[in-house]
C-alpha cells in the first residue's frame, strides 16, 4: 500500500543525504547524528511530494520541499505572521506549569507568572529560530530563479518576526533600492524588485 509514497519517501531522504555530503558532511554517521539532532530538537519533516514530471508545476510546504530543488521557487506571503493564541495555562519539562493569576495590584486582573513568562519567552524564543530555519529551507530550493512574493512592510509590521523583515535586515534593502528596481548583492548575483506586477510580461 502507498508503495508510490514510500519510495518517494526513501528518494527524498536520500537527496538530503547528498545534499548534506555537499554541505559539508563527512560521513554516515555524520549525517545521523545531525538526523538525530534535528529530530530531538522538534524539527518536522514532511512526506516527499509525489512528482507529476518535470514540466508540472508541483505546490507544497516548506517542510515538504526539504532536500529537494527547482529550477524555479515561488515563495508566497513572505509577510505573513501566525498571532499564537492566548491560554492560560503554559507547560514546559524545564519550567514545569505556568498560569494567568489575579494580579491584586492591578485590580484583580488575570497577569501571567513570572514562570508562565518564562516559558512562553522560551516558546517564542523556539518558534522564532523554527521560522528563520523554515525561510533558510524555502530560499535555498531554487537553482535558476527565486521569486518572493510580499510588500515592504507598515509600521506594525515592522516589529513582527516576518519572513519579509529577515529579508530586508539581510539584504540591507532601502528606498533607493526599490527606486532602482534591482539590489546587487555580490557581482553575480542581483535582485530584481517589481512594486507593479502588472509591469511584469506575463501570459494566462
Amino acid at each position: 500500500p502507498d508503495g508510490d509514497q514510500k519510495i518517494a519517501n526513501i528518494e527524498k531522504l536520500l537527496s538530503m543525504a547528498r545534499s548534506g555530503q555537499s554541505s559539508g558532511f563527512l560521513s554516515l554517521a555524520d549525517f545521523r547524528r545531525w538526523l538525530k539532532l534535528s529530530r530531538e530538537g522538534g524539527a518536522k519533516e514532511g512526506l516527499a511530494q509525489l512528482t507529476g514530471g518535470e514540466t508540472s508545476v508541483k505546490i507544497m510546504t516548506v517542510h515538504a520541499a526539504k532536500g529537494l530543488e527547482f529550477p524555479i521557487v515561488f515563495v508566497p506571503e513572505m509577510n505573513f505572521h501566525r498571532n499564537a493564541d492566548p491560554s492560560l495555562l503554559a507547560f514546559s519539562d524545564e519550567a514545569g506549569l505556568g498560569i494567568d493569576a489575579p494580579d491584586a495590584a492591578n485590580g484583580h486582573k488575570l497577569i501571567g507568572t513570572m514562570v508562565k513568562r518564562a516559558i512562553e519567552a522560551e516558546s517564542a524564543r523556539k518558534e522564532a529560530a523554527e521560522r528563520k530555519r523554515l525561510l533558510y529551507v524555502a530560499l535555498t530550493r531554487a537553482k535558476d530563479h527565486l521569486v518572493m512574493c510580499g510588500h515592504w512592510p507598515s509600521e506594525k509590521e515592522g516589529e513582527k518576526d516576518l519572513w519579509i523583515n529577515r529579508l530586508i535586515e539581510a539584504t540591507s534593502l532601502g528606498s533607493e533600492d526599490i527606486a532602482a528596481g534591482v539590489k546587487r548583492l555580490e557581482q553575480e548575483l542581483e535582485m530584481t524588485i517589481r512594486t507593479d506586477p502588472s509591469a511584469i510580461a506575463a501570459e494566462e
